[in-house]
């Protein structure tokens, strides 16, 4: 295993351990770092090896015992279709990004009761909100960072 690799995976495992504390709150609503953090993550994903090892580590930092296997499924879900897309659909990096993230947070909130949904749409709206400005920012980082060390 390259150190890569397993700096994102324990930057994954730390993010969501986090997530299960009241830490990321704003006004009432999560802002789902772990998911974002992922997707960002999932498009520097080479091989469906890592993959998998990713979403063990953020599975691993969200759950235990029967949630394990949920978040496991998701977050294979969502590695792999970051790895899908990126292959499939030469979008931008970013729209690509912004695209799962929504997608995500919709299947996320659905997964738990359709009524829950309907009920709480301005949640919903606002989880998405939150979550694509969180994704706008540390995507901006990022890119600034790549862009000083001349990887792009």
């Amino acid at each position: 295993m390259d150190s890569r690799l397993i700096r994102n995976g324990l930057l994954l495992f730390i993010v969501a351990y986090a997530q299960t504390t009241p830490l990321f709150a704003v006004a009432g609503v999560k802002v789902n770092v772990a998911l974002v953090i992922a997707v960002l993550i999932a498009f520097s994903v080479r091989t469906l090896y890592e993959c998998a090892f990713l979403s063990v580590c953020v599975a691993l930092g969200l759950a235990s015992g029967a949630g394990f296997v949920q978040a496991l499924l998701f977050f294979l879900a969502v590695f792999f279709s970051a790895y899908i897309l990126r292959i499939v659909l030469p979008w931008h990096p970013f729209l690509s990004a912004f695209t799962l993230v929504l997608f995500f947070t919709a299947l996320s909130s659905l997964s738990l009761d359709w009524e829950f949904f309907m009920r709480y749409a301005p949640q919903f709206a606002r989880e998405s909100l939150y979550n694509g400005i969180t994704l706008a920012v540390l995507y901006a980082f990022i890119s600034h960072y790549h862009a000083r060390q001349g990887r792009y």
